[in-house]
């Protein structure tokens, strides 16, 4: 099989590009390992109910996220607020508290804390910055729920740069923290994946997994499980930086790029939806030392109060669980999808390693490696982590593939480059 353009991973990033792509004239194979579209996105039934829940990415902020509003508002995607959030419970130093972190003689503490945080610090670990500015139980416990809910890794796992970038999108305040997670699709992330999935212009191939992408210099060969390849002059590899592992690249990966698919990120969240009574309304909650760092309210149903919660290890108990955010709850029912156990993921969202800033690996995963270009919202330059930061990679990558080499990179191919 032949191509202009193959694109590796049918997310929204490799639907992005194959749409950028096809719309200037290219011909475009996409490769997608799943039996389903739509990446570390999915929306399905609650335990084999008729209600519908995303076990994978959901909320966004279309304000702060240019990238997937343009593309809500171009295909007339239905959007809604997450319920409201009445009431704010922390779990700090072992103690639930309602509407503040902290006991009053130690918010001071925490106002400095997230002050320093924006001021820049170096680039060590969560946990390593927090000792070393000596903070108090109840703010160290709130900083750590916070990046143990947003990266979905250990605070000892991640660099405390990610926690600078979300305290800088706040206006200082704790709650403002959750600001960029104020919106969903109204009919889930299906509605927008679906209008893409139509209008990519690819030819889609799921259940695809592809083994081997080996750039010779003037085409690039795919290979795929069951012994399939595309020749193409020109590739698009969206999948989870995790995954790359288990492809063989010729030339193989280095650089940025190359480091990261040698470590893997950190990310390991499990969101677990529950069936529950007796859980207030409104509730929102965030902390640590409890096997949920984040626990909130989504919607009634028949039958109960869906609630979601998201955990960095297995939850044995999701009634036990549930119960140190409300006390006489109860879990009629609980269902997940385990990312870090499937194959196409081997993790949640991206988040960086200490050092991996300050040594430039996150800035150098972007760019074009020969004939080859990575895309996903684990590598993209703005956003990551997100949907939109899937859409902006997905049309940087696409930008990249289009536009003229620099004189002495390798010669572009006629119909790859623009004229």
């Amino acid at each position: 099989m032949t191509a202009d353009i193959v694109v590796v991973g049918g997310g929204f990033a490799g639907l992005v590009a194959a749409r950028e792509l096809s719309a200037d004239g290219r011909s475009v194979v996409l490769l997608e390992a799943r039996d389903r579209l739509g990446g570390r996105t999915w929306w399905r039934p609650f335990a084999g109910s008729d209600e519908h829940v995303e076990l994978g990415g959901a909320w966004f902020s279309l304000a702060r996220q240019p990238p997937l509003a343009r593309e809500v508002e171009r295909y007339g995607v239905a959007v809604a607020p997450v319920p409201e959030r009445t009431s704010w419970v922390w779990r700090t130093s072992g103690a639930i508290r309602v509407n503040d972190p902290t006991p009053a003689a130690e918010a001071p503490a925490l106002s400095d804390a997230l002050a320093a945080l924006v001021a820049g610090p170096r680039d060590a670990s969560v946990r390593d910055w927090t000792e070393a500015v000596g903070l108090p139980a109840s703010a160290r416990d709130f900083l750590h729920g916070w990046t143990a809910f947003m990266s979905g890794a250990d605070p000892a796992e991640v660099s405390v740069l990610e926690l600078a970038a979300l305290v800088a999108e706040g206006d200082g305040t704790p709650a403002s923290l959750a600001d960029e997670i104020g919106e969903c699709f109204a009919s889930g992330s299906a509605a927008l994946l679906d209008a893409l999935a139509a209008d990519c212009g690819a030819d889609v191939r799921t259940s695809a997994p592809v083994v081997r992408v080996v750039d010779g210099g003037d085409t690039v060969v795919v290979e795929i499980e069951d012994g399939g390849q595309v020749a193409a002059e020109a590739a698009v590899v969206a999948v989870p930086v995790n995954t790359l592992s288990s492809i063989d690249f010729e030339p193989p990966l280095e650089g940025g790029i190359g480091r990261i698919a040698a470590e893997g990120h950190p990310g390991r969240s499990r969101k677990v939806w529950l069936l529950t009574e007796g859980v207030p309304d409104g509730l929102a909650g965030v902390g640590f030392g409890t096997p949920f760092k984040w626990l909130s309210t989504e919607r009634r149903v028949e039958g109960g109060t869906l609630v979601v919660g998201f955990a960095n290890r297995p939850v044995d108990d999701p009634g036990e669980a549930l119960r140190d955010w409300a006390p006489g709850a109860r879990v009629l029912a609980s269902d997940t999808h385990d990312w870090i156990a499937d194959p196409w993921s081997r993790g949640t969202w991206m988040t960086s390693r200490p050092g991996w800033n300050a040594s430039g690996v996150r800035a150098d995963v972007a760019r074009r490696r020969g004939r080859i270009v990575f895309a996903g919202s684990d590598v993209s330059e703005r956003h990551g982590g997100w949907i939109a930061g899937a859409i902006a990679s997905g049309e940087a990558a696409a930008t990249r593939l289009l536009e003229p080499r620099p004189r002495g990179s390798d010669p572009p191919s006629p119909r790859v480059a623009r004229p």
